[in-house]
């Protein structure tokens, strides 16, 4: 797993808005979360 506070680290070196990455994660469906709920149906 990543660390929140190292993934801002890093996107503050690659001059990205971490806003933007979080954005990117919950838009795609996590294996542990929203994955499983789809598959129950």
């Amino acid at each position: 797993r990543i660390d929140p506070a190292e993934l801002i680290d890093i996107c503050v070196a690659l001059s990205i808005d971490p806003a933007e990455i979080i954005r990117q994660i919950a838009a795609v469906p996590s294996e542990n979360t929203s994955g499983k709920k789809v598959r129950k149906r």
